[in-house]
């Protein structure tokens, strides 16, 4: 004898859903932590700040050589 879905979900009771939405991961609701700052936090942010550091330096040295090359060419 084959069961079908509705004989499969009747002793299933009706579940309340999220909207469609994937849940949402335990934790990560945006709040900051309010405890002390662990050392990987730390190193996390130094490296974070490395990096904006040098993308910040990147942009301005690519808008200066652009600037440079468009001086050149007009001439």
């Amino acid at each position: 004898m084959k069961r079908s879905l509705d004989d499969l979900l009747k002793g299933i009771p009706a579940q309340s859903g999220n909207g469609g939405q994937p849940p949402q991961p335990k934790g990560t609701s945006g709040e900051k932590r309010t405890g002390p700052e662990t050392q990987l936090d730390k190193i996390t942010a130094g490296a974070k700040r490395v990096l904006k550091e040098e993308a910040d330096e990147r942009t301005e040295k690519l808008a200066r050589l652009k600037a440079a090359r468009e001086a050149r060419d007009k001439t």
